[in-house]
């Protein structure tokens, strides 16, 4: 997606990049989260992420990056089911200790992509009830 909305943003003068990764890209995964392929892809799309702000920060495109942690969507369904994943949500997510609603994410994308964030570019925004924070 990168590579072929990037011309058409310098065209425009600049812009904004949001992508997605998951807070496996930051800090990888363990027992229960141990998908290594999908862990070392979303930390790629970290990396492209600030490759990306670095290179055309000087052309006005700003490039950031969200990590969510487990969000109650169609893909987190196992973790959000599994009474014992669920339960472990307090000591990984907790802030709440429960998972994400979509709209946390939305609302961070929204603002990485808005005015308000002009200045802010090669972020990695963890989106995550304090995942990485312990």
């Amino acid at each position: 997606m990168c590579k072929h909305a990037i011309p058409h943003l310098l065209a425009a003068g600049g812009g904004s990049i949001v992508n997605v990764a998951s807070v496996l890209g930051l800090v990888g995964g363990d027992e229960d989260w141990d998908a290594h392929a999908y862990a070392a892809s979303k930390g790629g799309v970290v990396s492209l992420t600030r490759a990306i702000a670095s290179y055309y920060a000087r052309q006005g495109l700003r490039c950031n990056v969200l990590c969510p942690a487990v969000i109650d969507t169609p893909q987190a369904r196992r973790s959000v089911s599994d009474p014992r994943l669920r339960a472990r949500l307090r000591e990984l997510q907790p802030l709440t200790g429960e998972p994400g609603r979509p709209e946390d994410v939305a609302a961070a994308a929204l603002w990485l992509s808005g005015p308000q964030a002009r200045f802010v570019t090669g972020v990695a925004l963890p989106v995550d009830g304090g995942w990485t924070a312990r």
